[in-house]
């Protein structure tokens, strides 16, 4: 973080990422208005909480939270709309993630779950011409 706010380069820092993490100039990534309102935010945190900012502290990753503030409800078993049958409300913007990760897990579980529909209608229809 201080690195962000000096406008400069660092090392990566250890991190508990599986994939792992790889250092960058943030500020050259993003535009400028975003660099301006990160550095100030993060200058007022640190007012209000001291030592917010340190030579430890990383930004990690860059990723934009827009969960839903409301959540579109669905058959616990199924995990389809309650109103719209065939409607499969998934990730942060029915209100059933709160980032990347959990967004990938929950769209998952909806991919099983339709899967296993398919494959019950599949195995019950036969086609007239098979033999």
């Amino acid at each position: 973080m201080t690195d962000f706010l000096a406008k400069k380069s660092g090392p990566a820092l250890k991190s508990s990422c599986p994939s792992g993490v790889v250092a960058t100039r943030l500020d050259q990534l993003l535009p400028d208005a975003l660099n301006k309102a990160l550095g100030e935010s993060v200058q007022q945190f640190d007012r209000w909480m001291k030592g917010f900012i340190s030579d430890e502290a990383q930004f990690h990753g860059v990723e934009s939270r827009t969960s839903c503030p409301i959540r579109i409800t669905r058959d616990k078993a199924s995990l389809q709309s309650l109103s719209h049958k065939g409607l499969y409300p998934s990730g942060e913007g029915a209100g059933y993630a709160g980032g990347i990760t959990s967004a990938a897990c929950d769209g998952i579980a909806i991919a099983d779950v339709i899967a296993q529909e398919v494959a019950s209608r599949s195995i019950g229809h036969h086609s007239p011409h098979s033999s």
